[in-house]
C-alpha cells in the first residue's frame, strides 16, 4: 500500500523455488524519475512486511506479475 503520491493498492506475483517463495512476506517498490521522461520502478521480494525495519532481500525469486489500483 502506498500513500505518497495519492493512494495506491497493489499486488505482486512472485515466482521461484517453493522454499524461497514461502520466505517472501512483501515486495518492496523502489521508484525514481529522471527528468520528466523516464520513470524506473524496481520490485524486490523481501522477508519482512513491517515498514521501517531492515528489509532482507530473498535471493532466487523474482516478481513476474503486478497489479495496481489507484484511488
Amino acid at each position: 500500500m502506498s500513500l505518497g503520491e495519492g493512494k495506491q493498492l497493489g499486488m505482486a506475483r512472485v515466482k521461484g523455488p517453493k522454499s524461497r517463495v514461502d520466505m517472501v512476506q512483501a515486495v518492496a517498490a523502489l521508484e525514481t524519475h529522471y527528468e520528466k521522461t523516464l520513470e524506473i520502478e524496481l520490485y524486490v521480494p523481501v522477508s519482512t512486511k513491517v515498514p521501517g525495519q531492515t528489509l532482507q532481500r530473498i535471493q532466487g525469486v523474482g516478481v513476474v506479475g503486478l497489479a495496481k489500483y489507484r484511488f
